[in-house]
């Protein structure tokens, strides 16, 4: 059965109007992992031969383990056992022909931008926000994970105000009784924002809302080769919807299970 009839029968079980594709049914991270714990669902039907697993956690003692293995003087500092990494649609892994677990999909979900929906409600804008630059730790902490591997599978979905590339102009609606200090008609207009290129840093600079899976060489000046690992950046002022989070993380798990020679 195809991932589109699985996800036929899933959205049949769950009731006629309740949609597993329901884009305003739950918050942005939890759909999210919704649809992590999805693709993970369906992969293991699609590949029973395979090992497939979802870590909603990784431990950052787990990751200074993958760097000693590279330099001893790696990984060394670490002021809590409990550190973890968390991102909101976990870590999906698959066990090699070897036996050693390998990520094939990380995903994350944040919100950068909220003014549009309080200027319509009658509230105050409010100051810029740092989601993004907290998305940035739990991306170079997955590099540091896989600095071992020729992929790097994380995609982040990010909306809101601050990602718009054009200028929203807004209106005041039905304002909140208690807390509105905008009148009803008040038009205030919201500008294209630097606050996505906080992130871009993690792809590089490569183009935003595109897949990318495969490390990236580039030579130096001294003709030494360096490795980047570019995580697929999707950014938009509308929310994603469930459908397209789906594509998006079905795809980057089938090519990252195509670069580890565990499918054709």
């Amino acid at each position: 059965m195809g991932h589109s009839d699985e996800l036929s029968k899933r959205q049949t079980r769950d009731g006629g109007g309740k949609s597993i594709f329901n884009t305003e049914a739950k918050k942005h991270d939890k759909r999210c992992q919704e649809m992590s714990l999805l693709v993970t669902e369906i992969l293991q039907k699609t590949y029973p031969n395979l090992e497939i697993e979802r870590w909603k956690t990784l431990k950052k003692s787990t990751i200074h383990d993958e760097l000693k293995k590279f330099d001893s003087e790696l990984g060394v500092k670490l002021f809590r056992d409990i550190s973890y990494l968390q991102p909101d649609g976990g870590i999906v892994v698959v066990k090699d022909k070897k036996g050693k677990w390998r990520v094939i999909l990380i995903a994350e979900a944040k919100v950068q931008g909220t003014n549009k929906g309080r200027i319509e409600r009658g509230l105050p804008k409010q100051a810029t926000g740092n989601a993004l630059e907290r998305a940035t730790k739990n991306i170079a902490e997955a590099k540091n994970f896989m600095l071992d591997e020729n992929h790097f599978p994380y995609v982040l979905f990010g909306h809101g105000d601050d990602l718009t590339e054009r200028e929203i102009h807004v209106v005041t609606k039905e304002p909140l009784a208690e807390k509105a200090t905008l009148r009803v008609g008040h038009k205030q207009t919201l500008f294209p924002q630097a606050i996505p290129d906080r992130i871009t840093s993690a792809n590089y600079g490569l183009p935003t809302n595109q897949i990318l899976v495969n490390n990236r060489w580039v030579t130096r000046s001294d003709g030494r080769e360096i490795m980047l690992q570019p995580a697929s950046l999707f950014m938009r002022l509308d929310p994603w919807t469930n459908e397209e989070m789906f594509n998006v993380m079905w795809e980057i798990a089938h090519i990252s299970l195509s670069v580890l020679g565990l499918i054709d």
